[in-house]
């Protein structure tokens, strides 16, 4: 398949790519769920959003943070955790 604006190059092994047409990858992508942390591992329902964190050391030279990389630096997050983070459906005090 020849690219075109309508398409995207797929790697389908290593070194290995093909042009697909956006319109077959639209039709056979779903929604990336939520990041569930340890329980997409376990399926244990305790283990919703618990996460292995690294240490703390030389934090401040390890950007970006959070889980995930949603922050660039460390004022970003205290801002967040500040604003009283996320709700979720288990509260742990």
């Amino acid at each position: 398949m020849a690219k075109t604006d309508k398409s995207q190059r797929v790697q389908v092994a290593p070194g290995v790519y093909v042009d697909v047409a956006a319109t077959l990858i639209n039709s056979v992508a779903e929604t990336k769920p939520n990041d569930l942390g340890r329980y997409e591992v376990t399926q244990k329902p305790e283990d919703r959003w618990k996460y292995k964190t690294p240490s703390l050391r030389n934090v401040s030279l390890t950007a970006p943070y959070m889980h995930n990389g949603t922050f660039a630096t460390l004022q970003q997050v205290v801002e967040f955790y500040n604003q009283g983070g996320i709700a979720n459906e288990i509260l742990i005090l």
